[in-house]
């Protein structure tokens, strides 16, 4: 069967020539802080905007995922996706600027912590979770050490255990506990079995394409981003049967098959080898961790300067993205997006940040300011 569509090659043609173009730019120093400038005002114009959609849906698409998940008590846990995306780059942000342990004794940088983790734990999604705590450990360990993370798994112990001890006392909303449901506590059993049975669901979908050979043709080498004229018909032909939960033409459902056809395993190894196969997968993971590489090393060269901040801005994600990828959730085209634009902008760190080259293997001490009159 032939390819049909060439949306994906385009927008990932658009995304390469983007990460060339950004790679080759050459930045005035006065300039280089609006990368982080720019990077706030526009995530939180990207909230302000997504939370008024939810309030407002015809304002356009609604911003928000809600899965009907399973009802097994009173009330259902909804899953509100743009409050975990959000949190993130609060995280971020905040592991940019301050030590995360500090941050938590401070009467401004405190209020933001608990807004991160509040809206990761709304959005009912447990790799929101996974995602700010991820940005997080990096952050303490570049900001304070490894006594800092120490001092952090006995905070999230104390932190963990006083939810469970208030969700005894005044239980906790369903979305709140089904993100909680990997970590040990008191939630409800609802909810619980609710978690589980979304991780079940993704495993079978897994199980599906990876075991037989109807959903990827060519395991090792991928079957491209396009999809068959086959896989096409089956979303057009399953798009009609959404309602329900009917099963499809295997033992799996309506929805999961839909998914299977259009690439959405919610697995970021599986989706890649559908796309380039299991050698582009190897490939795709050394290049991930090669970034995050190069990004520890620009964190380490800004390192007690001014430009500390704006190191960790970037590389942050990129240092945690490759364990995110593989064992918490991703998909190819978002993947690869980001390690694209990642590439693109620790190039820009290397070739315009005013200071001297990182050397591996040695330690450079700067002084804040001091090397910002260099060019």
């Amino acid at each position: 069967a032939g390819s049909v569509g060439g949306k994906a090659y385009v927008i990932f043609l658009i995304t390469l020539l983007t990460s060339l173009i950004l790679r080759n730019l050459k930045i005035p120093v006065m300039n280089l802080k609006w990368i982080m400038r720019l990077s706030i005002i526009g995530g939180l114009g990207q909230f302000a905007f997504q939370s008024l959609q939810h309030v407002v849906p015809q304002l356009g698409a609604r911003a928000v995922s809600v899965s009907e998940g399973v009802n097994y008590g009173s009330e259902k846990a909804t899953r509100t996706g743009f409050l975990g995306i959000f949190a993130e780059k609060l995280a971020v942000w905040i592991g940019a600027f301050k030590s995360p342990i500090k941050a938590c004794f401070h009467p401004v940088w405190a209020p933001l912590v608990l807004i991160s983790l509040a809206l990761a734990t709304m959005s009912g999604f447990r790799n929101d979770i996974a995602a700010v705590g991820l940005a997080y450990i990096v952050a303490i360990a570049y900001q304070g050490g490894f006594r800092s993370i120490l001092l952090a798994a006995v905070l999230l112990i104390l932190g963990v255990g006083g939810l469970a001890f208030t969700n005894l006392v005044a239980p906790l909303p369903a979305n709140v506990q089904r993100s909680l449901t990997f970590l040990p506590g008191t939630w409800d059993e609802y909810h619980k079995k609710d978690a589980q049975s979304s991780t079940d669901w993704r495993v079978e979908m897994w199980e599906e394409a990876l075991f037989t050979d109807y959903w990827i043709q060519n395991k090792f080498l991928g079957d491209g981003l396009g999809m068959t004229r086959k896989e096409f018909a089956l979303i057009q032909n399953l798009n009609a049967q959404q309602k329900g939960g009917y099963r499809g033409t295997s033992k799996l459902t309506v929805q999961q098959e839909s998914l299977m056809a259009s690439n959405g395993y919610h697995s970021g190894p599986v989706s890649t080898i559908r796309v380039i196969g299991y050698f582009g997968l190897l490939i795709f993971l050394i290049a991930q961790i090669r970034l995050a590489v190069h990004a520890h090393r620009q964190i380490q060269r800004a390192r007690n300067s001014e430009w500390f901040s704006l190191a960790l801005l970037i590389g942050i994600p990129l240092i945690y993205a490759p364990l995110f990828f593989v064992f918490i959730f991703g998909s190819f085209d978002e993947g690869v997006s980001i390690y694209m634009l990642g590439v693109a902008f620790v190039r820009i760190l290397e070739t315009n940040l005013p200071l001297p080259a990182y050397v591996r293997h040695l330690k450079n001490h700067y002084t804040p300011g001091l090397m910002s009159s260099r060019k």
